[in-house]
């Protein structure tokens, strides 16, 4: 399956940490926390919360964006705890208690809460939507006894918040306390979702509506009103079963205003991931060592005619003859693609990797560094992997660069860091001269 955009980004940024190794934490402290900050974040789906007073149906609103009926009562409703909802290949439920997780097959909510109650349910749902949003419902809202635990959930990693809110009810109190404590750059990610629309069949609530969204005005990005019932009918195991229905009770536009502050977000962490990945592709890879400023085919110069191998090639030997064999053939391969499709450069590439990567785990052994190789071969093979979904000349440039410097510095340390050698690093040169 071809990668996304964010998947791509994600590896380069992982690929070069990786291959950066201990040199890393010798870079400015800001570019690697924002490093691991935005790796984390493409890592992860957009978390949403969806929570409320309990008049809100913010329980029947959160079933609406999952498509399943969780609860059998109001009273198992009101007795739940925090719900995380997570994408999984199949539907499984768990019931948290601190750092003991027990499962259950499908969804049983019923079964999650029976007993000792659990700090935290999560569910698990093979449906798409959640391999890119992860909804957490929070219990109800009520008063201020433990707004400051209520925030922590709350605010705790979301980047979106759906706020249902009665819509034939003032905006309460306690709603009024609680939301000065959001932040505001948070509130600009906010859905105020007015349930009960169905209600508000007179002028007297619909002004009353009016003067609430006046009141809260500028307090979320924007506001939806739904009819939950309606909604949730027209909406089953994830997927949309009656458009005209699901339009009429708001729960589309519901929808779409979250959807939207999704993709903004979305939007935003790929132009960070973008900048990071311009400012990295400055920054040389591996151990700091000068490049030299010759050409591969220079430092490893490719003999002119080719030698017969000895019978039994030491670990060393295979390892050089495989640098120079595949570096000749990704040589050849560049040169020859043609200018749309790139993919034998790549094929070439992989096949080098995959050469070095079996020798390294096989016999060769190194005096100090065997595990630093070996993780910045096994790094270049996936970013190089990554490289080729690109498949065009600047990728092809880009990945040969990067096999080249992986290239040198492998050629170096097995002239001079092998067990079983003792050759003098000039010898490629000698060996080359003598053909």
């Amino acid at each position: 399956m071809k990668l996304t955009d964010k998947q791509k980004l994600r590896k380069r940024l992982k690929s070069f940490c990786g291959m950066m190794g201990d040199e890393l934490n010798k870079l400015d402290a800001d570019l690697v926390s924002r490093l691991t900050d935005t790796i984390h974040r493409l890592s992860t789906p957009t978390k949403v919360a969806i929570a409320g007073l309990s008049t809100s149906q913010h329980r029947a609103v959160g079933e609406l964006f999952i498509g399943e009926q969780l609860f059998t009562s109001m009273e198992e409703a009101k007795s739940c705890p925090v719900i995380e909802v997570r994408f999984g290949k199949e539907a499984k439920t768990e019931a948290i208690f601190g750092d003991t997780v027990k499962s259950y097959p499908g969804l049983s909510i019923s079964v999650a809460l029976a007993g000792k109650k659990p700090s935290a349910v999560r569910i698990q749902l093979p449906y798409p939507i959640f391999a890119d949003i992860d909804f957490t419902i929070l219990p109800a809202y009520d008063g201020d006894d433990n707004r400051a635990g209520y925030l922590v959930n709350l605010l705790d990693n979301t980047e979106v918040i759906v706020w249902c809110s009665d819509a034939t009810n003032q905006w309460a109190p306690q709603e009024r306390r609680l939301w000065f404590t959001v932040p505001d750059t948070l509130k600009e990610r906010s859905v105020l979702a007015l349930t009960n629309a169905e209600l508000l069949t007179t002028d007297e609530a619909a002004n009353a509506l009016e003067q609430k969204l006046e009141f809260v005005a500028g307090e979320f990005h924007t506001s939806a009103k739904v009819n939950v019932d309606q909604a949730k009918a027209a909406v089953r195991s994830g997927a949309v079963v009656d458009n005209d229905e699901f339009a009429s009770s708001g729960g589309q536009s519901l929808v779409k205003h979250v959807m939207a502050l999704v993709q903004m977000g979305q939007v935003d962490l790929m132009i960070q991931a973008k900048a990071l990945r311009a400012e990295i592709d400055t920054i040389p890879l591996g151990a700091p060592q000068e490049a030299p400023a010759v050409p591969l085919s220079e430092v490893m110069p490719i003999p002119a005619k080719a030698t017969q191998p000895a019978l039994q090639l030491s670990p060393e030997e295979q390892a050089k003859k495989s640098l120079l064999d595949g570096t000749k053939r990704c040589q050849t391969a560049l040169k020859d693609c043609g200018p749309s499709n790139y993919t034998p450069v790549f094929e070439e590439m992989n096949e080098l990797l995959a050469s070095l990567s079996k020798v390294m785990d096989g016999d060769l052994k190194l005096t100090r560094d065997h595990a630093l190789m070996e993780t910045q071969v096994k790094e270049a093979a996936e970013l190089i992997g990554l490289l080729s979904y690109e498949n065009n000349e600047n990728a092809a440039n880009e990945a040969a660069e990067i096999l080249r410097q992986i290239a040198m510095d492998i050629w170096l340390r097995l002239s001079t860091n092998s067990v079983a050698s003792e050759q003098n690093p000039t010898e490629i040169n000698k060996a080359s001269a003598s053909n």
